[in-house]
């Protein structure tokens, strides 16, 4: 099994739900690559898809795996399936709509002003810190999704995490998530009815951009940290999902 988490998210923020699990798996949540543990070579406005693929790519050393991703992570892990293909067992996303419904939504997002954060960061200075006031609105959500928030904003590095998104909103990104390939492998889109970034009907069209291979667990109230608030809610139908997979 393979994590991916998102922004401002860390690796540990997983641990709800891992440990809600009953399967006997093996589990692997790696930091992302805008973590500020993490040393490379590349400078930080490099930060991009590609290298976050490359990244997760050389942590992978079984031969077919299940990926989770929520967020960002849930972003990787579309292109993560289609870049593997036939070693990915199964794709389960979280508050991270696929690439083509995204594009095709980005205008009504930003009209209802549900990327106002992302042109927050895009508009400061790359190193500009990640402080907790510039996400205050997430104050409102669970007391643990805040406390996640501001750990992830301190584990961040600002100009890594700022390129990942100015260089996600190129052309060339844009081009390549209009020409997405759906993954071949059982799809799982699950969400919150209560997303503060996505509406609901988002993520019902990408299920129908992925078509007989997609399925949805829209959770009633959640938020779009689900994976924190609703770990317990979320075991058992993403245990049955794995296991139809392997079937």
């Amino acid at each position: 099994m393979l994590f991916l988490h998102g922004f401002p998210n860390r690796s540990v923020d997983w641990v709800p739900l891992v440990q809600s699990l009953t399967d006997n798996r093996q589990f692997l949540c790696p930091d992302m690559i805008w973590t500020r543990a993490l040393r490379f070579s590349a400078p930080a406005q490099s930060v991009g898809m590609g290298l976050a693929l490359e990244h997760v790519g050389s942590m992978i050393s079984v031969p077919r795996l299940h990926v989770v991703g929520h967020d960002l992570g849930g972003g990787i892990a579309w292109w993560l399936a289609t870049l593997l293909g036939p070693r990915i067992a199964s794709l389960t996303i979280i508050a991270a709509p696929e690439p083509r419904s995204y594009l095709a939504a980005s205008s009504d997002l930003e009209a209802d002003g549900r990327r106002d954060y992302i042109t927050r960061l895009l508009s400061e200075t790359d190193e500009s810190p990640l402080t907790p006031e510039k996400f205050g609105h997430l104050k409102t959500e669970d007391e643990a999704v805040w406390a996640a928030v501001q750990a992830g904003l301190e584990a961040t590095e600002p100009a890594r995490v700022r390129a990942f998104y100015r260089n996600a909103m190129s052309g060339q990104a844009l081009a390549a998530a209009a020409n997405y390939q759906s993954p071949a492998c059982p799809v799982l889109i699950v969400n919150g009815t209560d997303d503060r970034y996505f509406p609901d009907e988002i993520f019902e069209a990408s299920a129908g951009q992925i078509g007989l291979g997609a399925s949805r667990l829209s959770v009633a109230g959640a938020g779009h940290f689900l994976h924190l608030t609703h770990a317990a809610n979320l075991a058992a139908p993403l245990e049955q999902f794995w296991a139809a997979s392997e079937a």
